[in-house]
């Protein structure tokens, strides 16, 4: 009687289960894709796009509220710079994605919006930096690279966050099918033994 009982719970714990497992699997090869194509775009950036040297029009640190996230700060650094490409001259924009804190109670802002700060005054209007831009539209251009301490959407990050997710997505979906086979194995024994 108690093992009956037991059955619609356990098949719920199980179907959460694997339905956490499959999520998990889902988000960690998505992750993965994701870091694929942002380490093809970072390499095209570093390989493909044009160098030039360019006069900084403004530099800063901005702080970004994101709505889902009401009590929370993303830190970036917005650039603007003017350059020459094909004897033209064009004005383009870079910005750097740094992590998202939570800013409770007034807390101080984090050591790394600091040195993004200070990373952004180290550039003022009129001092140079090396950038990159796109010889199919001059007008994109990229830091390649010069950013990398601060920013939080790089391939490589994207591939750690996939290599810690598969593994536990991989570890639950086996957790669940082990249960099941073993739940469906006694519930099996239980009933012969009933006869």
């Amino acid at each position: 009687m108690n093992s009956i009982k037991n059955k619609p719970t356990m098949s719920l714990w199980v179907g959460g289960l694997f339905l956490i497992a499959c999520m998990a699997l889902f988000l960690g090869i998505g992750l993965r894709f994701e870091a694929a194509s942002r380490a093809r775009q970072e390499n095209a950036e570093r390989n493909e796009w044009l160098p030039v040297t360019a006069h900084v029009k403004s530099c800063f640190l901005v702080q970004d509220h994101p709505i889902s996230a009401q009590r929370s700060v993303i830190f970036k650094i917005d650039c603007r710079f003017k350059y020459t490409a094909n004897a033209t001259e064009y004005i383009g924009s870079s910005v750097t994605i740094g992590p998202q804190h939570g800013l409770y109670g007034g807390a101080a802002p984090p050591p790394e919006a600091a040195r993004m700060d200070s990373w952004a005054r180290l550039r003022p209007p009129g001092s140079l930096q090396a950038i990159h831009y796109n010889p199919k539209n001059p007008t994109q251009v990229s830091l390649a690279g010069a950013d990398e301490q601060f920013r939080t959407n790089t391939g490589a990050i994207s591939l750690r966050a996939s290599n810690q997710i598969l593994p536990l997505g991989v570890f639950l979906l086996l957790a669940a099918v082990l249960t099941r086979y073993f739940t469906s194995r006694s519930a099996q024994q239980t009933s012969a033994e009933n006869r």
